[in-house]
């Protein structure tokens, strides 16, 4: 009796289908070497952000690049935070807030031989989280490049974008402070290896002394933490400016995970008004906070920022010895 794939353990599933991928990878390439060849990345993400999702981006189309390939990107046949239940398969979610790299959709190669298909979702050279990379100007450079080269916002993004900039900055000339503040969940959660986040106590305080002391009339806060937004109103009073988006109430539970997730709008409408903080932020005269994926995107959307504070506490679980006992 033949058993069904359904039939074995999630990880043997996972593992055939790897190395089936893999093999019609291999014979797509033996059969059309040296010619045009299609690279579909399909990042298996369900529950990270844009900005994390970018990063990935990034690093398969520098080696798409180099191959030679026309990167894909199908953010349409796995489940991720910005796709109903019932879109999954039916609607590329990329689309939604960028141009396709490559100029070519799912659609267009529907059918095609000269299709290859990565479901890794970053590859090991990438823009990192990392002291090194912020503070290495050839580096940010080179991934600053890349970026431009292949993350064109979508004309629907564009606009929704520029109409934030608008209702957020409007006219005025003051400069802005951006800053970055990970919600308390991620601070408890502790992921192992991520980097260390600042207490948002901490950097209340240090965004006044820098706003005092560095003269910026305005403060852009990027948080998906409702008390955290909260403690700034309180401080900065109407200095402080925001997306108005969903934000964590509980402070443990991820905001993709929760059960009214996206409930008023739509998951789409979520992610764009995310995509919008990621990029008003790298529009920031100055940039403080911790080191996280949005601070990684927001580097390479900015022509370099004027003044910069980022705290630098090594990675969870990796440099506990050395914390402070307020961070454990």
């Amino acid at each position: 009796m033949h058993r069904k794939l359904s039939d074995y353990p999630k990880g043997v599933v996972r593992r055939f289908k790897r190395q089936r991928v893999a093999r019609h990878n291999r014979m797509v390439l033996e059969k059309y070497k040296g010619q045009n060849i299609y690279y579909v990345m399909r990042p298996n993400i369900e529950e990270c952000g844009l900005a994390t999702t970018i990063r990935c981006v990034l690093s398969h189309a520098k080696y798409a690049s180099e191959k030679g390939y026309r990167l894909v990107m199908d953010y349409q046949n796995r489940k991720n935070p910005y796709l109903t239940q019932q879109e999954v398969g039916k609607v590329n979610a990329w689309e939604y807030y960028f141009c396709q790299p490559s100029d070519v959709g799912l659609e267009d190669i529907a059918g095609a031989d000269n299709v290859i298909v990565t479901e890794e979702n970053q590859l090991p050279i990438c823009p990192t989280d990392s002291m090194e990379f912020y503070t290495n100007e050839c580096c940010v450079a080179y991934w600053r490049d890349i970026y431009r080269k292949y993350i064109r916002l979508s004309d629907e993004a564009e606009t929704f974008i520029d109409q934030q900039r608008k209702l957020i900055f409007g006219d005025s000339a003051e400069k802005v402070l951006g800053c970055i503040v990970r919600g308390t969940d991620y601070i408890q959660g502790r992921p192992l290896n991520h980097p260390v986040q600042p207490l948002p106590e901490d950097v209340l305080k240090k965004a006044g002394e820098v706003m005092e002391q560095q003269g910026y009339g305005k403060l852009f806060l990027a948080t998906e933490d409702a008390n955290v937004l909260k403690m700034f109103q309180k401080k900065f009073g109407d200095k402080l400016l925001y997306v108005e988006q969903q934000r964590y109430e509980d402070g443990k539970t991820p905001l993709a995970l929760q059960k009214d997730f996206a409930k008023e709008t739509s998951p789409k409408e979520e992610g764009m008004k995310y995509l919008a903080v990621i990029y008003l932020l790298g529009e920031c005269d100055a940039l403080i906070g911790g080191r996280c994926g949005i601070t990684t995107i927001a580097h390479l959307i900015s022509s370099g920022f004027e003044y910069e504070y980022l705290w630098n506490l090594g990675r969870y679980h990796t440099d506990d010895y050395c914390l402070p006992e307020r961070y454990l």
